[in-house]
């Protein structure tokens, strides 16, 4: 799975790394990505929670979300119109109708 860049900085410089848990009564193995730029660190007991961990964005989601939402209306709303779609309009329409799943 790929790493998201760092949400504190942006950098894409990170790094991965299993390490052993400094708890005396529980050493197992944990997983690290640290971001090299400004030591933005997550630890999980697997790697696939790490970097779960990592690429989560709660509010970037919400806010795709949000954009989806209007954009869907906004595309319902123009198809029911009769003048059609501008050139410039025309050009977004694939993108728009992937991301929201629609068939062309």
């Amino acid at each position: 799975m790929k790493l998201k860049p760092c949400l504190k900085c942006g950098s894409g410089e990170l790094y991965q790394r299993e390490q052993i848990s400094d708890n005396v009564a529980f050493k197992s193995p944990i997983f690290v990505v640290e971001c090299a730029t400004c030591r933005c660190i997550v630890y999980a007991y697997t790697v696939e929670k790490a970097i779960e961990a990592w690429n989560t964005r709660p509010l970037e989601d919400q806010l795709k979300a949000h954009a989806v939402e209007v954009l869907a209306g906004m595309l319902a709303e123009a198809d029911s119109l009769s003048y059609g779609y501008s050139d410039k309009e025309e050009a977004y329409l694939p993108e728009a109708r992937a991301l929201l799943g629609w068939e062309e």
